[in-house]
């Protein structure tokens, strides 16, 4: 059993905002921000998501559909 890295967490969160599983993606990017608090990249991510944008969505159409190694192995 591995355990799941913040950045894991982080992935996980962007691909289920652009799947449309808001309540995943919300608890994913708050569990990273929790696993790693002084990342911005992370805590950016949750504010997104909590007071809502479009970014997320776009974010992931850039990854066309594949998820990072880190986020798919775990």
């Amino acid at each position: 059993f591995s355990e799941r890295s913040a950045r894991w967490y982080y992935y996980s969160a962007i691909a289920n905002a652009g799947s449309g599983n808001n309540v995943t993606a919300k608890e994913h990017a708050s569990q990273a921000v929790n696993m790693e608090p002084s990342n911005m990249e992370y805590r950016q991510l949750q504010q997104q998501l909590e007071f809502g944008g479009t970014c997320i969505r776009a974010e992931a159409a850039n990854m066309n559909g594949h998820i990072p190694a880190a986020a798919a192995g775990a």
